[in-house]
């Protein structure tokens, strides 16, 4: 039983790996460069489906709509008779907004008149139905919470950490318009409380840190630049990347929102800018690798993620969403 129709990856394309690809053992057999396609189901080769010469049936579908094609022809090989079941229609949850949360607090979602429970921690919201909600968090007891906010057909997921006390009640106002998350004055206070947290943790664990302070000066004044500098500084200072780094996603949304009004062209320039100092690096680095220098680990953790934002940057300028 072979599925056909779709394009399926046959062949990889390799380029050298890069020295920080080595200290993070990624890529041993080489970067992928490029995929070469062949006819299948997406996930399965038509050719690899099936030997030649023996009997088998095709159909056009995806590999995981196979089951539900093919039930006659499993049932027959089966020796089970005729299909007595009806399969049910699967849900499409591709335009559902999803909600998740971990103790120690429940979660509720208003969208207009409606609300939403939690199922196991899980709510979902048909985006087509909603694109704005209110989500309420109640605390059922004292500790870290874990949130997790996105939507199905996007690749733009959000998780938030904060700390909460007995029966402590968070609102915020969710709102995913044409596909990214739109901050209101709730959802940025909301994030800022959240730095301040994260910058206090740091504070306990590197007593009279400069650069924390500051970070703590900057985000009182509103500075996002001060406090990027800030947190970076701390960064390099000190190589820690687990709660900076969640200050720097936090970041990233408020940078966002005060950058909402920036058009292609500036888009443009801040992307050249990138690739230039990118490769800046790259050159600095290959001759520093000719001396005998290898990054660790945190210097190659801070590429692989300033690469992976220019690659955001790329699409998004290319996209339109700038």
């Amino acid at each position: 039983m072979v599925g056909r129709g779709d394009e399926t990856k046959e062949w990889i394309t390799l380029k050298q790996r890069s020295i920080f690809d080595k200290v993070l053992g990624l890529w041993p057999d080489g970067r992928v460069r490029s995929y070469v396609f062949g006819d299948g189901d997406g996930t399965v080769l038509k050719k690899s489906a099936r030997f030649d010469g023996d009997v088998h049936v095709e159909a056009m579908v995806n590999h995981g709509q196979m089951v539900n094609e093919f039930t006659d022809e499993i049932f027959e090989e089966l020796g089970l008779g005729e299909v007595t079941v009806t399969l049910g229609l699967v849900e499409d949850l591709s335009s559902h907004m999803v909600f998740f949360v971990g103790s120690p607090v429940d979660i509720s979602v208003e969208c207009d008149t409606e609300t939403y429970e939690s199922n196991g921690g899980f709510v979902l919201v048909d985006s087509r139905v909603h694109t704005s909600c209110q989500l309420s968090l109640l605390a059922i007891g004292d500790g870290v919470y874990h949130l997790v906010i996105g939507k199905v057909d996007d690749q733009s997921w959000y998780y938030f950490e904060g700390e909460v006390v007995l029966d402590e009640l968070v609102v915020l106002n969710v709102d995913f318009g044409s596909g990214d998350l739109i901050l209101d004055e709730a959802m940025e206070e909301y994030l800022y409380g959240l730095i301040k947290g994260d910058l206090e943790i740091l504070s306990e664990d590197y007593v009279g840190e400069e650069s924390l302070n500051r970070a703590f000066v900057a985000i009182e004044q509103g500075d996002l630049d001060g406090l990027v500098e800030a947190v970076f500084s701390f960064r390099d200072k000190r190589e820690e990347v687990v709660i900076s780094g969640r200050i720097l996603v936090n970041l990233e949304l408020l940078l966002t929102k005060m950058n909402g009004g920036i058009g292609g062209v500036w888009a443009r320039v801040w992307y050249l800018k990138a690739m230039r100092l990118k490769s800046l690096v790259d050159r600095r680095v290959r001759l520093l690798a000719r001396r005998g220098w290898e990054p660790g680990v945190f210097e190659a953790k801070s590429y692989k993620l300033a690469e992976a934002k220019i690659e955001e940057l790329r699409g998004g300028w290319r996209s339109g969403n700038y």
